[in-house]
């Protein structure tokens, strides 16, 4: 299984989704920059990026999202 890794950003460009659709990656991981934790938008393109697990580790949140 291929899976994204946003490190260390402040925020998720609209474009997040379609960049990783576009390399065959339908899950990704990431912190910061998202909330509340369960999360799902439309995106350009008709991509969408839904949060199906959120892992709370020491002060980081992690996100793994699947992008259908």
């Amino acid at each position: 299984m291929k899976e994204g890794y946003t490190p260390t950003s402040y925020g998720q460009i609209s474009q997040i989704a379609q960049i990783y659709k576009e390399f065959g990656i339908d899950t990704i991981t990431f912190y910061r920059g998202i909330t509340p934790d369960e999360y799902d938008t439309e995106y350009i393109l008709g991509s969408r990026m839904v949060d199906i697990e959120t892992i709370i580790e020491n002060v980081a949140e992690d996100h793994r999202l699947r992008v259908k």
